[in-house]
């Protein structure tokens, strides 16, 4: 392609098919047969652009104001009471859930006798036994048991 052919398709995309094209432009169209096929291209796609336009109906304003004020009517509770609705049956499900899970550990934890049951069972009658847990932290009066 030649730097005369670059500056004609230059002037070509600037006029875009609005305005008629000068003559000197439209001599070199004729005479150059890449820069004819390129003009005619451009008319090719103008027209395929033009037939694909569509027309959309026009929405009445009014129809769009009545239905912005209807919604602000309506306000946020609506909206709000809506979505809290479908959250009950989940909120349902996990304080089902965690009211099991609660229940299995206590059931497992209750067979277990406590630190101080068994120094209340080891120790001999008469006597006071101190439940000294290591893992228990400070130690209180109600730790001392007296046996039976």
């Amino acid at each position: 392609m030649t730097q005369q052919c670059e500056l004609f398709r230059k002037w070509v995309d600037a006029f875009n098919g609005e305005m008629e094209m000068p003559e000197a432009l439209r001599s070199h169209a004729a005479a150059c047969p890449p820069c004819r096929e390129y003009v005619e291209l451009q008319r090719f796609a103008k027209q395929v652009v033009q037939s694909a336009e569509v027309s959309l109906p026009q929405v009445p304003v009014s129809a769009v104001w009545a239905r912005i004020r209807r919604e602000r009517e309506l306000g946020w509770e609506p909206m709000l009471w809506n979505s809290f609705r479908r959250l009950v049956p989940i909120f349902t499900a996990v304080t089902a859930l965690l009211l099991i899970a609660g229940g299995v550990a206590l059931r497992s934890t209750a067979n277990q006798p406590t630190v101080y049951e068994q120094a209340w069972r080891g120790a001999q009658p008469g006597t006071v036994a101190a439940v000294a847990a290591p893992d228990s932290g400070a130690q209180t009066i109600g730790d001392l048991l007296v046996s039976r």
